[in-house]
């Protein structure tokens, strides 16, 4: 039979997932030529119309080259996509000539990779067409290919008479579109007509005595919350404070927020949570905006408003306890969130306890948490992941660790909490939980009593959960995705060891309390398979935005089919071939970069098919020096070559998208909500991109160390035997990326460019440690030196430039091996390291924060030039003297230096330092100059002495060689 080919130069990588999905291998539907679904159609023309309508729909864009055969033209370039004038095709089109009957097929782009895709095809005849798959693996999915060739039939109505763009055609019949609807939103569950502080009642008086709060400081029962709470809700009521009204507060985490944010619930109050770090311009914008009649805040900042302020003791001790409290309806505003804003204005959005309440009820359909849960309350009060951590536990009995800023901030101290409460319930964002993969794959003990985590915020990669699902197949992986609008949670979903292996990211089902819909651009349905956005509805999502109608009405519409409001998220998924979503990027993360439009999770997937990579981020940063910058986090102790990994995105990746820098760290910083901080790396990526010139020691050691034949002649060892209790290693490792984020000396690349030797700071990073054992007994230090040279190198180009190895031996000893380039440490500073460690590894073994490293950064001290007076008294006082006194030695020791024994104690040493009154120093130095005069005859010698750090006592203590030569003249 005649066909038609139609190949495609640019076709969606989505839109290959499209076509992919028309086959699996278990559906039980015969391969081409019977894979077929009859369409009625007007004519060839028609045909051909709507079929580059439904390629459209379905996400094809831009030129596509049509071979046609059975047609006098053979080749024809039609352009494709929803926003294509219908009439611009239907010209072309009605162009062609037909020899009775063809056939057009859809092909694969140039130079597809990965698993082959099928083509989607039509056979038509006057009056008649037929829609058919041909290629790909697997059996064609009948139900696919039906609901396509149906949609094919509407189109075929439509393209006669349409005069506007291909995204105006509906593809759906009323009755189609309702079938479809219903098809994906099960039916929902009765929202529970209740309050929030009503799921928590109950309990009060069910188990008065259960510890319902666990602090830094203490715990509360569920006796004692309620109490609390209600004095809260009483004292607001003193203040004036009146069921309705909105109260902000600028309150840290912990156990007193619950309390407040308990209190106001019972108030009727609607609490307008501010976070207590945000700068005061924001949060002034906030309390003004939101309305609020009062502020409460831990501090002084309660007077900086136009409102009345109420310090958070006064709050907490007032006399309200007794007071009788207004009834509170389900309908009314529980609390107000302020999310980002693509104006620059924070948006406010209003959340009601019936909202709330239906969210908890969603989630208990598929998630089981009972009253012996332990939960953590981990996210700021900002963010509603922590409305589900407390009202999520306390709703069902449960009991809740309010974790301290040092913990949130630190997974180290965060682990151990975790293990030392016993936790069960976790909530995370994929971001905050790399940190405790790291710790996890690094030799952690296992936290035994965790069996649920919940992951949401953000985007989740599940092919960083391989290794932990592996290790931990006790501990079930939720992933949910959700908007503040819609209050929390939309969706969930268990990830499975499939999902790890996959280059997706599954968020499930809706939940029975939520509405759900993928929409195209034009408000459209979008076809099972193909991209859409996701559109909410049902009793979570809230009435709108606050102050803000016209945004409202742009972002909560109602859909083509009529009905309640929608939320649009701005979300974009797909639906898999199990009915499954995967989520698949925000609508606006695209990026413009030289005239391309950048999808920065296409840079991510190729970095995480690197071996050892276990989580990447990309970032495009602004200004003059503008470009894409990749951040990637190491599995375990694995070392990551920068070059080697953009050799390895280059090899999969276009050139305009390899990133310009990629920074080895680790781990990803996050926000207070846990989401990953994108300002924060482009901030490091900006300040690592400028290159530095070096010291003037910096320069000497440099060249001197390129030339060296040994590597390892300007890599400083030292070794300590540990005694007493052994070390723990996972607090060591944590004490030496700690070590990283304070000195900034430890954290940077010396490279040669053009000639120049330069600095360049890296993001703080992981240095290596390894754990050896050595059969010997009573090994000494050239062995325990020869074992760690080479497993623990050290590359000042790559910016490696510490390494530790911890030392077990045949005896029973322990030694500590650090291993540092020349060019960071010099004699006195290597104390500096080593004490600084120490501090950094006792504040780990103890769970706590460091104190602050009280000295300075090597490049605030190098950057002090000597002052021109200095310089020339220098100058004058060294005028006419030689330059070189004493010939070349024949044979110099490894270290540069010529060893003479001197036959004085230092007893006898210091005895004639008091006697002539001056240092041992001095009097060293006295005895070189007569030795100088001696030995050559002079009347006169100068000589140059190396003083390491001189110079730096006047100034903070710093880490980096700080080497001067002090001259003397006799």
């Amino acid at each position: 039979m005649d066909r038609i080919v139609a190949m495609t130069r640019r076709c969606s990588v989505w839109l290959d997932d499209f076509l992919r999905d028309l086959t699996a291998a278990d559906t039980a539907v015969a391969h081409f030529p019977d894979a077929e679904c009859p369409v009625d159609v007007p004519g060839t023309a028609d045909a051909v119309v709507a079929f580059a309508a439904l390629l459209s729909w379905c996400g094809a864009q831009g030129t596509q080259r049509f071979l046609l055969l059975g047609s006098e033209e053979p080749v024809v370039e039609l352009v494709l996509g929803q926003d294509r004038p219908v009439e611009a095709v239907r010209q072309v089109a009605s162009r062609l000539t037909f020899s009775g009957a063809a056939m057009l097929s859809l092909a694969p782009r140039s130079g597809q990779q990965g698993a082959a895709v099928p083509r989607l095809y039509i056979r038509t005849v006057p009056g008649r067409a037929w829609l058919g798959v041909e290629g790909g693996h697997g059996r064609v999915r009948e139900d696919r290919l039906t609901e396509l060739a149906a949609r094919l039939g509407v189109f075929a109505v439509q393209v006669g008479s349409a005069q506007g763009v291909f995204g105006d055609l509906d593809p759906w019949t009323a009755p189609d579109s309702q079938r479809q609807r219903e098809r994906w939103n099960g039916k929902q569950i009765a929202a529970p007509q209740q309050t929030i502080p009503a799921l928590v009642a109950p309990w009060v008086e069910r188990t008065p005595a259960a510890v319902a709060l666990t602090y830094s400081g203490g715990t509360l029962t569920y006796r004692q919350l309620w109490q609390a709470a209600s004095s809260v809700a009483g004292a607001l009521a003193v203040h004036g404070v009146r069921p309705g009204d909105r109260v902000a507060s600028l309150v840290s985490p912990g156990h007193r927020s619950v309390v407040v944010f308990l209190g106001m619930l019972l108030a009727g109050v609607c609490h307008v949570p501010i976070d207590h770090r945000a700068p005061a311009a924001r949060a002034r914008a906030v309390v003004a905006d939101s309305g609020a009649r009062l502020v409460v805040a831990a501090d002084g900042v309660a007077d900086e408003f136009e409102v009345p302020g109420l310090l958070l003791d006064d709050l907490l001790t007032c006399e309200g306890a007794g007071r009788t409290l207004l009834p509170v309806q389900p309908d009314a505003d529980a609390y107000m969130l302020y999310t980002s804003g693509t104006t620059g204005r924070p948006k406010g959005v209003t959340i009601t306890h019936a909202n709330v309440v239906n969210t908890l009820a969603g989630v208990d359909d598929v998630v089981s948490f009972t009253d012996r849960d332990v939960w953590t309350l981990f996210h700021s009060c900002t963010f509603d992941f922590s409305v589900f951590e407390i009202f999520g536990c306390l709703a069902h009995g449960g009991r809740l660790v309010a974790l301290g800023q040092p913990e949130i901030d630190d997974p180290l101290l965060l682990y151990g909490a975790l293990e030392r409460e016993s936790v069960t319930v976790l909530c995370q964002t994929p971001s905050a939980f790399t940190r405790l993969i790291a710790l996890d794959e690094a030799g952690a003990e296992e936290l035994t009593s965790l069996r649920q985590v919940v992951f949401g915020g953000e985007r989740l990669d599940p092919r960083v959960l391989g290794n932990w699902l592996r290790r931990h197949p006790s501990v079930r992986l939720t992933n949910m995705f959700g908007i503040s609008e819609a209050t929390i949670h939309s969706t969930a979903h268990d990830v499975t060891a499939d999902d790890v292996s996959a280059a997706r990211s599954p968020i499930g089902r809706p939940l029975r309390s939520v509405e759900l819909h993928l929409v195209d651009d034009r408000g459209h349905l979008v076809a099972d398979g193909a991209v859409g956005e996701i559109w909410l509805g049902g009793a979570s999502v809230a009435a709108g935005y606050h102050n803000l109608p016209e945004v409202s009405r742009e972002r909560f519409v109602v859909p083509r089919w009529g009905g309640k409001p929608l939320l649009r998220t701005g979300d974009l998924a797909r639906r898999g071939p199990d009915g499954v979503l995967e989520y698949l990027r925000r609508k606006d993360d695209q990026f413009q970069w030289h005239g391309y439009r950048i999808e920065p999770g296409e840079i991510v997937g190729a970095l995480l098919g690197y071996p050892g990579v276990s989580v990447a981020e990309v970032v495009a940063t602004d200004g003059p020096q503008a470009r894409i910058a990749a951040f990637v986090v190491a599995a375990g102790d694995t070392s990551l070559n920068p070059e080697r990994l953009a050799s390895h995105a280059a090899s999969l990746l276009p050139h305009y998208m390899v990133p310009q820098a990629i920074h080895v760290i680790g781990t990803l910083p996050v926000t207070s909500n846990g989401k990953t901080d994108r300002k924060f790396l482009a901030d490091l990526d900006a300040e690592c991109g400028r290159a530095t010139p070096l010291s003037t020691p910096q320069q000497h050691l440099f060249t001197a160390s390129r030339l060296a034949a040994d590597p390892d002649q300007y890599v400083e060892t030292a070794v300590w035997q540990v005694r007493g209790q052994g070390l723990n290693t996972d607090a060591l490792r944590h004490a030496l990326s700690e070590l990283t984020s304070r000195h900034h000396i430890l954290r940077t690349r010396f490279l040669l460019k053009e000639g120049r030797a330069l600095q360049r700071l890296r993001p703080p990073w992981r240095p290596a440690l390894k754990i050896l054992s050595l059969p010997e007994t009573g090994a000494g230090q050239g062995q325990l030196l020869e074992a760690t040279g080479g497993l623990c190198p050290v590359d000042a180009d790559a910016g490696s430039v510490i390494a530790a190895a911890v030392v077990h031996t045949g005896g029973g000893d322990e030694f500590l091996v650090l291993r540092q380039h020349h060019l960071v440490t010099d004699a006195r500073s290597v104390g500096l390291l080593v004490g600084d460690l120490a501090a950094c590894y006792r504040a780990a073994v103890e769970r706590t924060v460091p104190a602050p490293w009280p000295g300075g950064q090597y490049r605030d001290v190098a950057a002090v030039a000597p002052s021109a007076d200095a310089v020339g008294h220098a100058v004058q006082r060294l005028s006419g003297a030689a330059a070189v006194l004493l010939p070349q030695p024949p044979r110099r020791q490894r270290d540069g230096m010529i060893r003479v024994e001197v036959p004085i104690g230092a007893a006898t040493a210091a005895r004639a330092a008091r006697d002539h009154r001056a240092t041992v120093f001095v009097l060293q130095a006295s005895a070189l100059a007569a030795a100088l005069h001696v030995w050559l005859g002079r009347a006169d010698v100068t000589f140059g002495i190396t003083v390491d750090g001189a110079g730096a006592a006047a100034g903070p203590p710093v880490l980096g060689t700080v080497s001067r030569i002090m001259c003397g003249a006799g």
